[in-house]
Formats: C-alpha cells, structure tokens, sequence
C-alpha cells in the first residue's frame, strides 16, 4: 500500500492536480486490503468537494497507480473518458494517455472529436506512433471498421482527395451500374 500512494502521488504530478490535496488509507480487512483516497486534512468527502474533472483526475491517478504498483503490462481501453470535462482536463488526459502508450497498447474509444485531434497532436509531438479508426454503419452493416479516421476528422484537403480519389470508382459504378458494389 505504501508504494501504491507514492506511485498515487507521482501520478497526480503528471496530471498537475493541485487543487487540494489527496491522501490515501487502506480499508478492509485481512488479506483484502482496499485504497481509499480522501482529502487530507478535511472530514468532507473527496465527491463533496471536487468537480467532476477533479473526481476524474483522481481516479485516473488511482488507476495507473495501481497498473505500475501491479506491474501490469495488459493494454488499456479507455472508453469517452473525457466526457464533460473542460480543456485543461482534456489536455492532460490526453498528454497522459499519451505518455502511457510508451509502456502498453492504449485504445481510446470516443465520440469525441476534438479530444481525437489532441490525442493525435500530443501524440505526433512526441513522435509516438498512433493510428485512428472509425467505426460506422455501412448499408445495413452496424460495426463495420474503418482502417482511416471518421470523415468528420478529415480537413478539407484530406476530403477533397479522398473524393478525387473515390471519383474514378463512382463514375465507373455510374456507367455501368453494378448493384452488388453500389451502396
């Protein structure tokens, strides 16, 4: 458990959490011991006190403690995990998700689009490899994968030649319409 808040306290730093300040104790018994965070000092509730970014913040710091304490090497998925949180939250998320992918696979599934802009430019600052994909309906196909980014990502330049590119198979699908290709 010792290690366990040490490693907790680095992981804040990375996140710049310094709001107030968190503490760990352990709960449970015997051979079950739990880590608990809460405010040092304070008889209020950590979800008393902080925003939903500070909540998340700490539990992301809580959650890669305990990978690195567990030396888990296991990939990670992170589902939307910066719903309704503001900019700066998003920023460090991001950069510490980021930082993450040096020791493990991390996917990060999201709606989000700018929060994928930034994942992606974090990412190209630090020269680490990512690779985005979509996944969308496709005729009556739900799920269908996409080896490219949504088309909502693209900029305009990409867009137009994507369209230059699809032009020449559209137009030949036009003159000599193949229903089995046409969707």
């Amino acid at each position: 458990i010792g290690e366990l808040s040490k490693v907790f306290e680095v992981e804040l730093k990375k996140l710049e959490f310094r709001n107030f300040d968190v503490g760990t104790e352990t709960r449970g018994s015997r051979g079950k011991q739990m880590l608990k965070f809460s405010m040092t000092g304070k008889r209020n509730n950590i979800s008393d006190i902080a925003s939903e970014g500070e909540q998340k913040c700490i539990a992301l710091a809580g959650f890669m403690a305990e990978l690195i304490v567990d030396n888990r090497k296991s990939a990670i998925v992170f589902d939307d995990p910066v719903n309704s949180l503001d900019h700066l939250w998003r920023e460090k998320f991001a950069n510490r998700i980021v930082e993450e992918s040096k020791n493990r696979q991390v996917v990060v599934l999201t709606h989000d689009l700018p929060f994928l802009k930034m994942l992606e430019d974090v990412a190209n600052q630090h020269q680490f490899p990512i690779s985005i994909s979509a996944i969308r309906r496709h005729g009556k196909l739900a799920g269908y994968p996409m080896d490219e980014p949504p088309w909502e990502a693209f900029n305009t330049n990409k867009r137009i030649k994507k369209l230059k590119n699809q032009l020449p198979e559209l137009k030949k699908q036009f003159d000599e319409p193949d229903q089995t290709s046409y969707v």
